[in-house]
């Protein structure tokens, strides 16, 4: 069985097993991507389940020892629960991998065309793990991730962006030049976010009465946060972008006028984005569930107001 027939089965079964849950391939760890990352809520909410998964076709031993040394112990120390996941072997080499992995501490799945076998790891929690790193790293987006699906696609029936909920944010799928929800992480911030956000405000900085949006953005709590960034296009789904203004959203108010009249310097491909957004947790704190989900349900009453001023469609 070659690597994407195992995806395949593994994608089937995580998304049987987590599905009220999150399930997003090719999830970025540690600066690395492993195949499958899922996670839901268990007791009650009171616990995050996160497990992440590599998945491989055939392998030899050989192969097995620098997989399990290099991709999955980069993995354990993010992820409390990894598997490795393989075509199904015979018996006397399946039994040499199910001895190396519980030795090793990862899970197995084996995936054969009748189905597939699964070995839970030895522990429920890596001892790899490095907790702090895992908090930063991981559970804090995969937290952001879960309360902003439950919102916007599970309570507000919204669409969800197909790339997002992978690296360090996730968004509602609107066109570039409309207003879209997201959650993010900046890297040099150390809180989650939600914002309102446009990935190409060239228009709305053209046709918005900026006295009224920059009110909007001043009657803001002081904690609100505004980036503007410029923009390239380079084709291919490729862009770079570029930092322009990062600041409190009642300061960059005052600047309105100033970044709205930095449309006309665009060159060809380019544009302005656009964020406000209002702090969630701090990424390295771990809540149950129902905090999370007020969480992020008290910064979306305080940014409702700028989303109607921007145009954004009816909600609730």
């Amino acid at each position: 069985m070659i690597e994407s027939e195992v995806k395949k089965l593994v994608k089937e079964w995580l998304l049987g097993e987590f599905n009220r849950g999150f399930v997003r391939d090719e999830f970025l760890v540690e600066g690395r991507r492993i195949d499958f990352l899922a996670a839901r809520w268990t007791d009650e909410g009171r616990q995050l389940d996160v497990v992440g998964v590599e998945c491989k076709g055939e392998i030899t031993p050989a192969a097995l020892s620098v997989i399990v040394a290099d991709q999955l112990s980069h993995y354990a120390r993010r992820t409390p629960k990894v598997y490795l996941a393989c075509s199904m072997p015979g018996e006397p080499r399946l039994q040499e991998i199910r001895t190396f992995c519980r030795v090793a501490g990862v899970g197995l799945i084996a995936c054969g065309f009748s189905g597939r076998a699964v070995d839970d790891p030895p522990t429920k929690t890596t001892l790899r793990l490095d907790r702090e790193q895992y908090l930063k790293d991981v559970r804090c987006r995969v937290a952001m991730f879960l309360a902003f699906e439950r919102k916007f696609r599970g309570e507000l029936g919204m669409g969800i962006h197909p790339a997002g909920g992978r690296i360090d944010w996730i968004s509602t799928d609107q066109p570039l030049d409309r207003p879209q929800w997201n959650s993010f992480i900046n890297p040099d911030d150390p809180h989650c976010f939600l914002g309102v956000n446009f990935d190409n405000a060239n228009r709305l900085f053209r046709t918005t009465d900026l006295a009224d949006l920059s009110n909007s953005m001043a009657r803001l709590p002081i904690e609100a946060r505004c980036e503007v960034q410029r923009v390239q296009f380079l084709g291919r789904g490729q862009r770079t972008w570029l930092p322009i203004r990062r600041a409190g959203a009642h300061i960059i108010a005052d600047e309105l006028l100033g970044v709205a009249s930095l449309v006309d310097t665009l060159g060809k491909g380019e544009s302005l984005s656009f964020t406000v957004g209002f702090p969630l947790w701090r990424s390295n704190e771990a809540f149950s569930q129902r905090v999370h989900q007020r969480q992020l349900e008290e910064a979306y009453e305080v940014l409702k107001p700028l989303w109607s001023s921007v145009g954004g469609e009816a909600l609730d």
